[in-house]
């Protein structure tokens, strides 16, 4: 939600942080160079009446006044009411800063720095005419250095200088100065993190207008960061940095009524606010607008708009936006299928590291669909989105290092690639992880790991924590690896049970009706049988009809239904059905 500070501050650093802000010391001036009249010219200046301005700054700068010549080059160099002419302005900001004004210093530097008026680009001798008034205690150029060392431009790259420069600037009550140091502290960049002490320096700012802090402010009160949460407070601060055209403000006010945090949810308002960052070019309200048209909420639904807004998006290079574009182009999904189009912009995106496109590409080669089936290609952009960490493209190349495919057959490699899904908390990778463990396969045998991993994946509710329950429940039955605990092992094989797991019901149903590690339970083994048997166990259909044949685990005695099952086991190859069947079918004749 936050701007980055090098977008909030460098037009200042660049062109309009030569004035000097109003709250600042004022600055060094000869005897007699008329206050009133140096005020005046640069609220000339600022209205846009540079040619006014000009007209009284003159005789004085050309008396040697250092803070008209400073203002001079300000005028110059801005063109409002005046032609702009920055050698001009150069000439007067030179004059300025031999003469010790420090605006003429900091702007003398700004112009070796942009290389202006004629000059060479030189950062290091624009640097060392801000530091020289950022020395003297002139917030802006302290401001500037501070920028200076955040970016490394000009001197080496050090954020804590960049912080200590900043707060002298911020503690003047430099509002931009203090919106940069909390997001140094925010970010824990140059200082220790502190949610605190960012909100402090925030609001500071803030509360002087500052559009990027008001941002700011209104992210620390939505995410209860450095203070309560507070809704309310978020979405004011917010408005009040909106209603000074800022974009990214308007995208979060859009982003609120779009979620419903702290007001009722309402499409029509999102889109409003989403239209206004849009209107600016903000990439992520863009975005966010191609959703509302594709699927209609709080517009017409438009599918080719939509289109439209999101190849915006994805032509400025978000990569989200890439994969989203490529997607719809191999679906063919609001726009003609188009596999060049698809495979280019989903290239864009994985070779900027968009994990999620590199694994659509794997997905989309390995299967031969739009495009040319190609295995190579499949495991090329396999291990990019692997190695970008997307969890299941780890998996998949664990898999294939497993089985051999496309890749050389390698179970060490198997296994790195299961412990990076694992650690992601992937229960299919955990489970695989633990058997590996468990068998010494491809990594050094170790029971107390396999536990471990298996204990991850059961505590998960996919397919693969049904068999790491089964397999926890099965080792405390069995006293294998872990101490016999029969009503551990209840606890694990019901738990596998209740998600269908047939072996597992089955155990449980020979537990029920020995009475271990649960009370004895004759109709629940019937019902784990009977659940079994109807998907497909051979066991428990050959057990559930001997029950009927013999009336026995609260069944009653039937035929019909005994020779159903046993004939079902006989047919899966359970032969000790038949001597049963022969004997139903002998009672049957005397009948």
């Amino acid at each position: 939600m936050k701007k980055p500070i090098s977008a909030l501050i460098a037009a200042v650093f660049l062109s309009a942080s030569l004035p000097a802000a109003a709250h600042l010391p004022p600055p060094q001036t000869k005897a007699g160079s008329g206050e009133g009249r140096l005020k005046q010219a640069e609220a000339d200046i600022d209205a846009g009446r540079g040619e006014a301005a000009v007209k009284a700054l003159l005789p004085l700068a050309e008396a040697g006044d250092a803070e008209a010549q400073a203002l001079l080059g300000k005028a110059y160099y801005l063109g409002r009411g005046v032609e702009k002419d920055e050698q001009k302005a150069l000439f007067w900001d030179k004059k300025a800063a031999e003469n010790g004004s420090l605006r003429g210093m900091n702007n003398l530097g700004v112009m070796y720095y942009e290389g202006r008026g004629g000059l060479a680009k030189d950062l290091a001798e624009g640097t060392k005419w801000i530091r020289r008034a950022a020395e003297k205690g002139y917030a802006v150029s302290q401001r500037n250095i501070g920028l200076a060392y955040e970016e490394g431009k000009g001197v080496a790259r050090d954020e804590a200088q960049a912080a200590l420069w900043y707060r002298k600037a911020a503690e003047q009550g430099d509002a931009l100065s203090q919106s940069a140091l909390g997001t140094l502290y925010f970010d824990g960049r140059g200082v220790a993190q502190d949610d605190k002490q960012a909100f402090a320096w925030y609001e500071k700012a803030a509360k002087q207008g500052n559009a990027a802090a008001q941002n700011n402010l209104g992210f620390m009160y939505g995410a209860g960061r450095g203070v309560a949460q507070n809704p309310a407070e978020s979405l004011k601060w917010y408005k009040k940095a909106a209603a000074q055209n800022d974009a990214t403000a308007q995208y979060n006010i859009g982003t609120i009524y779009a979620q419903g945090k702290g007001v009722k949810q309402d499409w029509k308002q999102a889109v409003q606010w989403y239209e206004k960052a849009a209107a600016q070019g903000h990439v992520r309200a863009l975005g966010a607008l191609s959703i509302r048209y594709f699927s209609g909420e709080g517009v017409d639904k438009d599918e080719k708009r939509g289109i439209d807004m999101l190849t915006q998006v994805a032509e400025r290079g978000d990569t989200l936006a890439q994969t989203v574009l490529g997607g719809r182009y191999l679906t063919g999904s609001g726009v003609k299928q188009d596999k060049e189009e698809a495979v280019k912009w989903l290239t864009r995106a994985a070779e900027k590291g968009n994990a999620r496109a590199a694994r659509l590409l794997s997905t989309t080669y390995r299967d031969g669909f739009v495009v040319e089936k190609d295995d190579g290609k499949a495991v090329y952009w396999l291990e990019k989105a692997a190695q970008l960490g997307q969890a299941q493209a780890q998996y998949d190349l664990a898999l294939r290092y497993r089985q051999g495919k496309g890749v050389p057959k390698d179970m060490a490699q198997a296994v790195k690639w299961y412990r990076k899904a694992a650690e992601q908390g992937r229960a299919d990778a955990q489970y695989n992880l633990a058997v590996a463990y468990r068998a010494g396969d491809g990594v050094a045998k170790d029971d107390a790991q396999a536990v471990e991993w298996l204990r991850k994946a059961a505590a998960q509710e996919t397919s693969f924590s049904v068999l790491a329950q089964h397999e926890l429940g099965f080792m405390y039955l069995r006293g294998s690896i872990l101490p016999k605990d029969a009503k551990q092992a209840a606890y694990w094989l019901d738990k596998a049970s209740r998600h269908g797991y047939v072996r597992a019901k089955k155990k449980l149903a020979a537990m029920s009706v020995a009475g271990e590690g649960v009370e004895k339970d004759d109709a629940k083994a019937a019902e784990l049988l009977r659940d079994a048997a109807e998907a497909g166990d051979a066991d428990s259909r050959l057990i559930l009809g001997l029950a009927y044949k013999n009336g026995f685990l609260t069944l009653p005695k039937d035929l019909q239904q005994a020779e159903y099952w046993l004939r079902k086991a006989s047919e899966q190859g359970r032969s000790e059905a038949d001597p049963y069947l022969k004997d139903i079918e002998e009672a049957k004749c005397k009948q």
